[in-house]
């Protein structure tokens, strides 16, 4: 999760069963997007969600099992 203190969030989530599924490469949602929605339109998405970040953050989970039980 993240984004600007009075923002709202925005997230992309991609789950990996373990962290060698890290080393695929596959392609990221723009591209995606481009596939789905034609250039034009995920240029334009792309560049509204870039003007729309302001002293963002982020993080990034792990599951630990351990933890879990």
């Amino acid at each position: 999760m993240g984004g600007a203190e009075d923002a709202p969030d925005y997230m992309v989530s991609t789950s990996y069963k373990n962290l060698a599924e890290l080393d695929i490469e596959k392609e990221g949602v723009w591209k995606v997007m481009e596939n789905k929605l034609g250039v034009k339109k995920a240029e334009q998405m792309r560049n509204d969600f870039r003007n729309s970040l302001d002293a963002s953050w982020g993080y990034t989970y792990i599951l630990n099992k351990e933890m879990s039980k």
